[in-house]
């Protein structure tokens, strides 16, 4: 339980309040507590009520969980883009959490921390923006099949193909499986195609176990 929600709705939360803000973010704006409250309601949340503390601190922990799920390597925080009605900041929450990342010393003073949440709001505007037309596209299905195909020797028909979650860690790469799970590998990982044809094993968005494969740590594989 957390917060006097279950596991699997406080996950859910999590995964709702990731798909608005990304949403948000694409179109670079900012939104405040309630938009998002709003917006959790509208997908069926119980709103968290602000008049009181738990409420507050409940939220709190969302975006912190918003963020674990989204940064990655990346060192954006997607939380950056939810602000006070009445601030031009995100509040202390996110600037402790910034802290406790390592992306903003623990000596930072408030001008410091206005300049690190307006760069981290560009910085996730940048991040989720809509693609350009001169912008390389993702790894398409097909493609992604034949790499993994070319790489394992085997015939591209035992292969199945799907995009990873846009906004995710993995936006913009493929995840390529066997269809026969009888040939299939007993772990946890995918075969991961990046948009150049690389490819690594690794772990998918969305394992309910382990955390995803950072990119960089799929780059560094031999």
């Amino acid at each position: 339980m957390k917060f006097g929600r279950s596991n699997d709705e406080w996950d859910k939360m999590v995964d709702d309040a990731v798909a608005f803000l990304v949403d948000q973010a694409r179109l670079k704006r900012i939104v405040s507590y309630s938009d998002l409250n709003s917006a959790l309601a509208r997908r069926g949340h119980v709103p968290f009520n602000f008049d009181l503390e738990s409420g507050r601190t409940a939220v709190g922990y969302l975006l912190g969980d918003v963020v674990r799920q989204t940064i990655g390597d990346s060192k954006v925080m997607l939380s950056a883009i939810v602000a006070y009605l009445n601030r031009n900041d995100a509040g202390p929450g996110f600037f402790k959490f910034a802290t406790e990342l390592g992306l903003l010393p623990s000596t930072a003073t408030a001008e410091d921390k206005l300049e690190f949440w307006s760069v981290q709001v560009g910085k996730a505007h940048e991040r989720y923006a809509r693609p350009s037309r001169t912008s390389r596209s993702p790894v398409g299905r097909t493609r992604a099949i034949a790499a993994v195909a070319a790489e394992r020797g085997l015939s591209p028909q035992q292969y199945q193909a799907t995009e990873a979650p846009q906004g995710s860690v993995h936006d913009g790469l493929c995840y390529v499986s066997e269809i026969d799970v009888e040939v299939m590998p007993i772990d946890d990982c995918v075969w991961i195609v990046f948009p150049d044809g690389f490819v690594a094993r690794g772990i998918p968005v969305g394992n309910p176990i382990h955390t995803p494969s950072s990119p960089a740590e799929l780059r560094g594989q031999s």
